[in-house]
Parts: structure tokens; C-alpha cells; sequence
């Protein structure tokens, strides 16, 4: 995963229900052939030169490697009808309660593109911390096959293999680093795949804190979302991620 800036040539919009959300809280590079041009040493007459370089050029035009895109995809955090604001004690939760989110943090990987045949692209490298709090809402990759795609998936949490690699592994600036995340439990082990914490309050009652991290393999949810993506240039996808 590569963060850089561009100007996309299409922008999609995608949307993950609320439905999705609440089951989790309850480059290609074709491969190109080498160029190798063998010349006799007697040409034929009509072999003139200009007809050599008109062949050389058209054998070059056909190995040219297709420009790779690049790929942002951008999350819109939403509650309800509106946009998610923290710390604001103001939401409605199934029990008729008053709720507040203070902290929405998670961390993203698997991000796929379904491709027309319905086979699926993975994203090599697709892992991210989403961090509500610092604006931290955005992925961007490199080096994505051109192509016109049917539906984004990606996972809010790890696999195993991910969970338990050594944290000390990551590098300095990596999205699993716990200096960067805040989301590796040091006391067992892993990481918590979401964080969300906040207030509420029964009626006129003091209000009271909550905290709801989750982790482990159970707790690992496959989102996927049918939308069109055209890549054939750079382009961005808008998430919008409900958490009402």
C-alpha cells in the first residue's frame, strides 16, 4: 500500500449497510515476453530498411506494458441520516438509550476487486488503520490491473498469520505497528480488530461509559460491496460505512 496523490479520472461510491456493520458488532504486471530480433545475414531486395524499422516498431507496440492504475479508496463514516460526530451524546441505540461514539478505530485488510468473470483481484500489501478521531480515513494502492470491476470486498480485522506476526517485525511507519495503530493487545496478544467506545445514558441518568473491542478469528468480517469501479485510469471509491 502506497499513500501518494493523484487525480482520479473516476470517482465511485460505494455503501456498506448498516445491516453489514451491525453482524460485526453483534499489480499487476503482465508478464511480457523478451523482445529478441534475429537478422540473416543476406536481406532480401524487398526487405528494405524502412520495412525493418516498420517491423521493429509494431513488435515494440506490442510488448509495451499496460500502465498499471492507482487506486483510493476514501470513508465516509456515517450514523444514521448524517455524518458521524464524536463526542456528541446524541444518538439512539436499540434499547432507547442516548449515545455517544468517542473513539471508532479499525483496522482494514484483504481488499479485493471482483473482476467480470466474477474471479476476484487481491490487493497485494492491503492493510490499514481507519482512526475516526485523526481524520485517518483513507487507503491508496499502486500498481492495480486495468480493468472495469463489479464489486470491492475487503475484511475489518486480520487472519491468523497477520494477527500473530511479532508486532516488533513492523516497520516504524507500518499500519500494524502498535506505536501507530493503538490496537495490539500486549498483555495476550493480537489485535483488536475494532475499537469503538463512548457514553450513554438512560433518560435523565448520569451517563456511562462504554467499550466494545473486538478481536480473534470470530470477530473477523468479510465486507463486500456490489459497485462498479472503473479503473482503467486512477480512480477513487467513497465507502460509506454506517455504524446506526
Amino acid at each position: 500500500m502506497t499513500a501518494h496523490a493523484f487525480s482520479p479520472s473516476s470517482v465511485s461510491v460505494a455503501r456498506a449497510s448498516g445491516s453489514q456493520v451491525r453482524r460485526l458488532l453483534a499489480v499487476f504486471h503482465p508478464s511480457v515476453p523478451s523482445l529478441s530480433l534475429a537478422f540473416a545475414h543476406r536481406v532480401p531486395r524487398a526487405f528494405s530498411p524502412l520495412t525493418a524499422l516498420l517491423i521493429l516498431a509494431a513488435a515494440l507496440l506490442q510488448v509495451t506494458p499496460v500502465r498499471a492504475s492507482a487506486l483510493r479508496i476514501a470513508v465516509q463514516h456515517r450514523f444514521g441520516d448524517g455524518p458521524l460526530l464524536l463526542d456528541s451524546l446524541r444518538y439512539a441505540n436499540a434499547a432507547g438509550e442516548t449515545c455517544s461514539i468517542t473513539r471508532l478505530s479499525y483496522l482494514i485488510s484483504g481488499v479485493a476487486l471482483q473482476r467480470a468473470n466474477g474471479s476476484w483481484f487481491t490487493l497485494p500489501d492491503s492493510v490499514a488503520w481507519i482512526n475516526v478521531g485523526t481524520r485517518r480515513a483513507t487507503m491508496a494502492f499502486d500498481g492495480v490491473p486495468p480493468d472495469r470491476y463489479q464489486a470491492l470486498r475487503f475484511r475489518i480485522g486480520l487472519d491468523r498469520a497477520a494477527n500473530e506476526t511479532d508486532p516488533a517485525t513492523r516497520a516504524a511507519d507500518h499500519p500494524l505497528n502498535p506505536n501507530v495503530c493503538g490496537l495490539h493487545w500486549s498483555w495476550q496478544g493480537g489485535y483488536i480488530f475494532m475499537a469503538l467506545e463512548g457514553m450513554f445514558r438512560r433518560g435523565n441518568e448520569t451517563p456511562k461509559g462504554y467499550a466494545l473491542h473486538l478481536a480473534r478469528d470470530p470477530f473477523l468480517t468479510t465486507i463486500s460491496i456490489p459497485s462498479p469501479v472503473d479503473l482503467r485510469g486512477d480512480a477513487e471509491v467513497q465507502v460509506v460505512l454506517d455504524v446506526g
